[in-house]
């Protein structure tokens, strides 16, 4: 094209009819149609492809190169200007069907790209070495031509594990903006009073984790906004499947750090804490009036120590505690404490996700016998030598965390084994490394090691057998080293056996549970009566009693006990019938009321105790009688949720109440919530009659409102577990 305008350049000829040098384009009269554009301005060997028009994509050529438009653009230089945040999420990444060979990164949520994008090095560290192919990159600085990797059936994950996606074809471009200052921080949303209830949901910047990954709007689940906090003139927050982000200027008045640092004026305030910010120049001191000059001109001597990081807070914290709690027992061992962070969460009890990894690994280990030889003569060596021992019995309060295990071999000694004690697997987004200090680098540098290794003459290597293993923990953390066991019940049941007969011959037997794997570990004469004979996966159990409550040990439920016996239609035969309901949690509390009311009205008869009732009453008491058969049918799961309170993340107590002119009841429920999924389970129901003597329906309301209080209090003081949330319910507005 420029060869063409250069010739009509040299020669004068008009740019639009080009067949004359007397006139210019501008002044030229000859109608022209460009057949490319239609454009009545040029010929169409004049004709100019500015590519495709504003506002809309051109559809691709099959043959034709793959285009990827990536708006995303980082500005770097003298740009002065505030910190601003970018929908930036700390993800999990992994290659499909291998949750296990993940790669923690921080992704950026791009809706201006119409294509993924990873960097080179998360294809190095998923091992992905697929087939190339070229692409053109359109960015603000123009466009690029390139060839890369395509990496297919990767997995995207949210850190706490409950969202998932499977990505798109990433292509492989290392133009991703890697500017970590834009990463949104809980520090940074406590800053703003409409973002402060989200920052226990951003994690803490991960100094180990980089930008490799960014995700376009062809996975466009992850765009998907869930929540949303916002205020004026102030940066947003955004609740994405992939977790909460934070977008928007972060600053007062713009004002922070420019793009480009050197130097970061440090000051030093009495308590030797350095800060940024300019202290306060009040302060009270002490002074001596005796100052020595040999003394004073000490304080400008250097040391070597002058230039070296002296020990954070953290450090000082965990330094504290070893020279306090670290010490040698009386064989000689030495024991340590477990370094907890101050304010530190409460550990969650894991015990599902340690089961899970270990059925996994048995599951592994069955399919290599010489893997599962080489793993169990490992842990052999660990309890024979005492580095591990069975973890004595939790109570009710106890804070406890499991550790998975997993095998792994060196690389360069196939034949010997490593059990790895996973202590940072994460858990409710909680891991034992996470509420740990880690503590002061006290290494030797090993530089200096190889530097003094070629000293003398003579060289000598050792290795400390290991050595990890051998540290105690002191005795008041030792619940946090857990492996679950299977056999808990029946080891409470044999240690209970064997207190009780060597302290006071006493001998417990007729054991019942409902788990098989229970019963078998007890002999035909430890059993129950009825049960010597009985597997549960195979015979079906007579019905057990358990503190009056008829229990099926089939299908782990309780059954409504009634007796039909038919008794004299008397004020006594229906008092005895109606006290022949055994029912103190409340399953059938609905009958039993309406047989109480029946009750009431049968008193206002003049009749004696022992005397029939008027006929009258009969037929109303007979049919309630009748429907009482149908109670049998009833079944009521004996736990409260599937899955029990043990591993329960959160557990609330939520209680109704109502009142009538006739009655008052109230009732209790549990709500238990794991990591995927939420269950509800009846705890305890109490109904009363309204007093004879009429009262107020506000007054009443009140009556029911106290009952609600009673009932709350028994659950939370018997149900010997955490209570995280207590809420009362009520239609009433007086109250």
């Amino acid at each position: 094209m420029k060869e063409r305008t250069d010739i009509l350049v040299r020669h004068g000829i008009c740019f639009k009819c080009c067949n004359s040098i007397e006139h210019f384009s501008r002044n030229c009269n000859e109608k022209v149609t460009c057949s490319v554009c239609a454009s009545d301005a040029h010929p169409s060997a004049l004709h100019v492809d500015l590519g495709s028009p504003q506002g809309g994509e051109r559809r691709q050529d099959p043959e034709t190169k793959a285009t990827v438009n990536n708006k995303c653009a980082q500005i770097c230089g003298g740009i002065q200007g505030g910190k601003s945040c970018s929908k930036t999420i700390l993800v999990n990444v992994y290659p499909q069907g291998e949750p296990n060979n993940f790669v923690k990164t921080y992704a950026l949520i791009d809706d201006q790209s119409n294509c993924s994008l990873a960097k080179s090095e998360l294809f190095e560290m998923l091992n992905i070495n697929s087939e190339t192919k070229d692409y053109q990159l359109q960015t603000c600085s123009g466009v690029k031509t390139m060839t890369s990797r395509i990496a297919k059936n990767l997995v995207v994950t949210s850190l706490d594990g409950r969202t998932k996606h499977l990505l798109p074809p990433i292509v492989e471009c290392d133009h991703i903006p890697n500017n970590r200052d834009e990463i949104a921080t809980p520090a940074l949303a406590r800053r703003f009073q409409h973002l402060s209830d989200i920052a226990c949901h951003i994690p803490e910047l991960d100094s180990k984790a980089k930008i490799l990954l960014l995700i376009g709007r062809d996975l466009i689940v992850a765009h998907h906004v869930h929540d949303q906090r916002i205020s004026h003139n102030a940066p947003y927050a955004q609740k994405l499947s992939l977790g909460w982000t934070i977008i928007g200027e972060t600053c007062l008045n713009k004002v922070h750090l420019p793009a480009k640092v050197s130097v970061n004026k440090t000051y030093l305030h009495d308590n030797f804490r350095p800060s940024i910010l300019q202290p306060c120049n009040n302060s009270l001191t002490v002074k001596d009036p005796c100052i020595d000059q040999e003394q004073f001109s000490s304080v400008f001597d250097r040391t070597p120590n002058d230039d070296k990081p002296g020990p954070s807070q953290e450090d000082i914290v965990f330094l504290d505690i070893m020279e306090s709690e670290f010490h040698r027992n009386q064989v000689g061992e030495w024991t340590a404490p477990l370094p907890f962070k101050p304010g530190r969460p409460r550990l969650p009890n894991n015990y599902t996700q340690a089961v899970k990894r270990a059925k996994n690994l048995d599951s592994n280990l069955r399919k290599n016998p010489t893997k599962m030889d080489h793993a169990l003569t490992f842990m052999e060596g660990i309890f024979s030598k005492g580095h591990a021992e069975i973890a004595p019995p939790l109570h009710c309060k106890d804070e406890c965390w499991y550790l998975p295990i997993f095998a792994i071999y060196h690389p360069k000694k196939p034949g010997k084994i490593r059990m790895v004690f996973d202590s940072s697997a994460s858990y409710d987004g909680i891991s034992l490394n996470f509420v740990l200090l880690s503590g002061p680098d006290l290494t030797n540098n090993l530089f200096g090691v190889l530097l003094r290794f070629r000293k003398e003459r003579v060289a000598v290597m050792a290795d400390i057998e290991q050595m990890f293993y051998c540290f105690r923990v002191i005795i008041k953390t030792t619940c946090v080293f857990r492996v679950p066991v299977a056999e808990q019940a029946v080891k409470l049941i044999r240690k209970t056996q064997e207190t009780l007969m060597e302290g006071g011959k006493l001998r417990l037997h007729k054991v019942v549970s409902n788990s098989q794997e229970v019963m078998s570990a007890f002999d035909e004469g430890e059993r129950a009566k009825d049960l010597k004979y009985i597997d549960l996966r195979l015979d079906e159990a007579p019905l057990q009693k358990s503190l009056g409550l008829t229990w099926d040990l089939q299908t782990d439920s309780f059954k409504v006990d009634v007796s039909l016996e038919r008794k004299p239609f008397t004020k006594r035969g229906m008092l005895s019938t109606l006290n022949s309901l055994y029912d103190p949690i409340g399953f059938i509390s609905p009958v039993t009321l309406k047989g109480k009311i029946l009750f009431r009205k049968a008193l206002t008869s003049p009749s004696d105790w022992d005397y029939p009732l008027p006929s009258e009453f009969e037929d109303e008491w007979r049919n309630w009688f009748d429907s009482l058969e149908e109670l049998a049918h009833i079944s009521i799961p004996r736990p409260y949720t599937s899955s029990g309170l043990h591993d329960a993340s959160g557990v609330e107590v939520h209680v109704f109440w109502d009142a009538s002119e006739i009655a008052v009841s109230a009732v209790a429920y549990l709500k238990v919530v794991e990591m995927d999924h939420t269950e509800i389970g009846f705890v305890l129901g109490k109904s009363k009659l309204a007093p004879a003597h009429r009262h107020t329906v506000p007054r009443l309301e009140l009556c029911a409102a106290v009952l609600a209080s009673k009932i709350a209090n028994i659950v939370t003081d018997n149900l010997d577990s955490r209570i995280d949330h207590l809420q009362f319910y009520s239609d009433s507005r007086i109250v």
